[in-house]
């Protein structure tokens, strides 16, 4: 199978999700920054893989060269796969690319907070539609919804949300059909939709694109997530499908495949992480006593509504993830690969940024705590003076992370990089399951 461009940039847990999806599909990929597509890296691929995320800030780091080289890209035959962020960030409206004209369903008008297990449901005959498939059970995480305006979108939906599943979240409630007239009448507390029948099922959740000689396959839904391997092989089929079709002249203007470095981390650099991991973990531990989370599945914490869970638990996964990844690499490293020491300063960094981070987090995170005796809130609301302070240090203002959690996630999304494309030359790996 011809290797597939991962555009990993800002993508932190939902790029360890393509990744470990794609080492369990035995499909051959490589990392892409958005430097390297600025530099036209792109052009040596057939197909590119956007995870997850928020496309805000995938979108800045690609700036307006990274959008002619991706709509170039595209007119030349490209594919290119969105899950969630990576859909977002090719549809039209702010933070996004604005090469597809569909844009996000209004928050007034969509399920802003689903979580887990649904059930789509085909409604045009597709490739991806294997083996006569009419239905797939796979998993949200959070997505936005695409608002498709016929006379505007010539786009082909492939598949629509037909009902929820098993496991199945809307904000922090546990979904069951049963006791659905009681969710709605938690709206007003909660101050948004909670009806997944009402504001979900019927809706389109995959579409495809055509981009001059080009497709865009946006997924809402997915497909990428550990544990689902049907999911996963529908992901290996559209691959398949798509890398035997595709239409791709290879441009010649790039400037050379990137090279892996000869750094390899040592066990220094091992203790180093694990010493961080202490401390994220122990920030968990905290949250967990103060019944703010538990551990919904290996890699995802649940959450009460009003905390930033996913950003505390991407920490703790990413942290994990880098942790087992330099226990690999340090495992095989050998003395003349050591050359240049390119990673102690930045887990030194890493390491004073986590530190301040936990110790301010274990404040807000107690505040939040005692807030919620009271009343239900969303990570935005205005609570009080002690609150207000932490969240916007911590967090920024945003939905999307900012803050110091942005710029301890810039450094991960650096340090995981290096980290699996050492892996990847090396042919080891390290699996979410």
């Amino acid at each position: 199978m011809k290797p597939v461009a991962v555009f990993w940039d800002q993508s932190l847990l939902w790029g360890l999700l393509v990744y470990d999806a794609l080492c369990e599909l035995e499909v051959p990929f490589q990392l892409l920054t958005s430097e390297d597509i600025k530099n036209g890296e792109l052009f040596l691929y057939d197909l590119l893989l956007v995870p997850g995320g928020w496309s805000v800030h995938k979108t800045k780091n690609l700036g307006k060269e990274g959008e002619r080289v991706i709509r170039e890209f595209l007119s030349n035959g490209g594919i290119y796969i969105g899950f969630c962020g990576g859909a977002g960030m090719a549809i039209t409206g702010r933070g996004s690319l604005n090469i597809v004209p569909v844009e996000r369903l209004p928050l007034k008008e969509r399920l802003p907070s689903a979580s887990g297990k649904v059930i789509i449901k085909k409604t045009k005959e597709h490739p991806f539609w294997q083996n006569g498939h009419e239905t797939l059970q796979t998993s949200v995480w959070w997505p936005a919804q695409f608002l498709i305006r016929p006379q505007k979108s010539p786009v082909t939906i492939i598949a629509k949300y037909h009902s929820t599943s098993e496991g199945f979240w809307t904000s922090d409630i546990p979904y069951d059909k049963s006791y659905r007239d009681h969710i709605k009448h938690l709206e007003p507390f909660y101050g948004i939709n909670l009806d997944p029948e009402k504001y979900l099922v019927g809706r389109p959740a995959i579409i495809e694109y055509r981009y001059n000689k080009g497709k865009l396959f946006l997924s809402y839904p997915h497909l990428e997530t550990p544990g689902d391997r049907k999911s996963r092989l529908f992901l290996k089929h559209l691959i398949e499908i798509y890398s035997d079709t595709t239409l791709v002249k290879k441009n010649q203007r790039h400037r050379g495949s990137r090279k892996i470095g000869s750094c390899f981390p040592s066990k220094k650099h091992l203790q180093a992480g694990r010493k961080i991991l202490e401390k994220v973990d122990h920030l968990i531990e905290f949250g967990k006593q103060h019944l703010l989370w538990f551990w919904r599945l290996p890699w995802l914490l649940g959450w009460k509504r009003g905390v930033r869970g996913l950003e505390y638990s991407m920490l703790y996964t990413c942290v994990s993830f880098l942790c087992e990844g330099l226990s690999l690499l340090a495992a095989n490293s050998h003395p003349n690969r050591t050359a240049k020491d390119v990673w102690s300063d930045r887990l030194l960094y890493l390491d004073k940024m986590i530190s301040e981070f936990c110790s301010q987090a274990r404040h807000l995170l107690f505040y939040e705590r005692l807030a919620t005796t009271k009343r239900i809130f969303s990570k935005l609301d205005t609570i009080n003076r002690e609150i207000e302070p932490l969240r916007k240090r911590l967090f920024g203002t945003s939905m999307n992370h900012g803050g110091m959690c942005k710029e301890i996630f810039d450094v991960l999304d650096k340090l995981l990089l290096d980290t699996i494309r050492l892996l990847e030359n090396q042919k080891l790996r390290v699996s979410l399951s």
